[in-house]
């Protein structure tokens, strides 16, 4: 099983490409539309948790102009949430 994926940006956004290659002596047809129909739910599923509320915070990649490690920045963060 061959699984290749890309981000490539499109008209309306960012665009996620995959392609699936496998051996059809060892996966049929009917394998390969569950695979896939599972892996489009796990997804979908990350999409939903990584629009909520409490899905994560920053990371050090997401703040390049300042020199924090995530321990600090987990500081900070909770320290933003506990002066709400």
């Amino acid at each position: 099983l061959e699984i290749n994926a890309v981000v490539q940006d499109g008209e309306v956004g960012p665009c996620l490409q995959v392609s699936w290659s496998w051996a059809s002596g060892v996966l049929g047809e009917r394998d390969m539309e569950k695979l896939s129909g599972l892996f489009v739910e796990a997804l979908e599923a990350f999409t939903r948790h990584a629009a909520g509320p409490d899905a994560g915070g920053y990371t050090p990649s997401d703040l390049p102009l300042v020199s924090l490690n995530q321990a600090e920045i987990d500081q900070l963060e909770q320290l933003w949430r506990n002066d709400k």
